[in-house]
């Protein structure tokens, strides 16, 4: 049964200009995880609007990656993809908005980077919670799944808050 669900949008420019103006703002809204991951400061480099890579498809590399479950946390190991792109980076932090939305913002004491948005072994977006919101997700038995998709000017995630049983 669906228990809530959220969407995000974050402007690509914007986004940038934030992490260029308040430097410890990365620390703030990523994981250590995450921030490994980027493979750069954030917020250095080229516009996040401009420039971005496109797949044969012409569309950005995260688009349509379906729903995970992060029922699974601690079972499987993360890949952690090298090199995170700034708008991709945009994306997780736009899903870490929408589970806070999924989850109807009755959550008190998380950081946004208790919070981690990294890929399965097939390369789909997944969750790894630590502190007051892994256990708020544990304690209600939810099962997370989450979308990314970034196309310049806005990044975007859409997140479902799912009990099994």
């Amino acid at each position: 049964m669906i228990a809530g669900i959220g969407i995000d949008t974050v402007n690509l420019d914007r986004f940038a200009e934030h992490l260029q103006r308040t430097p410890r703002l990365r620390e703030r809204l990523f994981s250590p995880l995450e921030l490994r991951s980027s493979g750069e400061p954030l917020g250095t480099g080229e516009p996040l609007g401009s420039g971005e890579p496109r797949g044969a498809d012409g569309q950005s590399g995260d688009r349509d990656q379906e729903t995970t479950d992060a029922g699974t946390v601690g079972l499987h190991p993360p890949q952690v993809k090298r090199g995170l792109r700034p708008e991709q980076l945009a994306a997780r932090f736009a899903a870490k908005e929408a589970l806070i939305k999924a989850l109807g913002g009755g959550v008190r004491g998380f950081r946004f980077a208790d919070i981690s948005v990294l890929n399965d072994a097939h390369g789909a977006p997944r969750f790894e919670l630590t502190g007051a919101i892994a256990s708020h997700v544990q304690s209600r038995g939810l099962h997370l799944h989450v979308s990314l998709t970034h196309d310049a000017p806005v990044a975007q995630a859409f997140v479902v808050a799912e009990t099994l049983g």
